[in-house]
């Protein structure tokens, strides 16, 4: 407890093994800590390591997404990514990306646009994507009577922290004609081990996009490695996971079991 001290010579700081202390609430003597800082902690060292390797994957998918969503991805975009990483960390990149199929970078959910299915094949040089349109987005408010999609694929070379991105475009189809099938190949650099697939989907009229936030939506639906490893690592995160809920489940099931005492009738 603070000791209060009424001192002929006023001592403000250390003093041997005490530290005096005087602010609007009077003055008062603590005992110096003899523990070492928490930042010297194994814990702390822990944790900035994994603060740091978390931000620096989470701030290049933000990066690279907001160019390609022309700067209107949504404000909590960043911290959506995080907080995924955070869940189920992992020091693993590939894992790490696979925590983010089916995160929007856009307000409006793709799933609102877009009703499509897609199919990705990985050749020796290049990756195969089958984008198959299974119906027409609706025309909204705005009476929208064309769409076109933006794919953009991010790789990561092995060894490497930054991503390459690129984009392809697809024509702009009419809403009144049969529903499409477009092929989209791209290029993998030398030595690609993981990557990312968005996919945006744009309302337009007389083949000009309409500019309004919801005529628009961009998702993160795909994720992949090249290194059978990770496909192995990630099964065995995944039934981790799921052996984990299924306990919580049968704690919470024998709490519920539970002898209960009966109202008065």
């Amino acid at each position: 407890m603070a000791k209060s001290v009424n001192p002929v010579v006023k001592i403000i700081g250390k003093f041997d093994d005490q530290v005096h202390v005087e602010n609007k609430y009077g003055r008062h003597i603590r005992k110096v800590s003899n523990k070492k800082g928490s930042k010297e902690t194994p814990a702390f060292k822990e944790q900035q390591f994994r603060t740091s390797f978390i931000n620096k994957y989470a701030s290049e998918i933000n990066r690279l997404a907001d160019r390609y969503a022309e700067h209107r991805k949504v404000t909590n975009f960043y911290h959506q990514i995080q907080k995924k990483f955070r869940i189920n960390y992992s020091e693993n990149r590939y894992l790490l990306l696979n925590q983010l199929k089916g995160l929007n970078v856009l307000k409006k959910p793709l799933e609102k646009l877009s009703f499509h299915e897609f199919g990705v094949i990985i050749n020796k040089d290049h990756f195969d994507i089958e984008l198959k349109i299974k119906q027409h987005p609706p025309g909204g408010k705005y009476d929208a009577s064309c769409y076109s999609y933006d794919i953009i694929i991010i790789t990561w070379k092995k060894g490497e922290d930054n991503g390459t991105a690129e984009k392809k475009h697809t024509q702009w189809y009419s809403r009144y004609e049969k529903v499409p099938t477009f092929d989209i190949r791209f290029k993998h650099p030398t030595g690609t081990e993981h990557w990312l697939l968005l996919l945006r989907i744009h309302l337009g009229d007389k083949n000009h996009a309409l500019d309004f936030s919801d005529t628009s939506a961009m998702q993160i639906i795909e994720t992949g490695t090249m290194n059978a490893k990770d496909e192995l690592e990630l099964k065995k995160k995944k039934a981790a996971l799921e052996k984990e809920r299924i306990a919580k489940q049968l704690k919470k099931d024998c709490i519920d079991d539970e002898e209960r005492i009966m109202a008065r009738k």
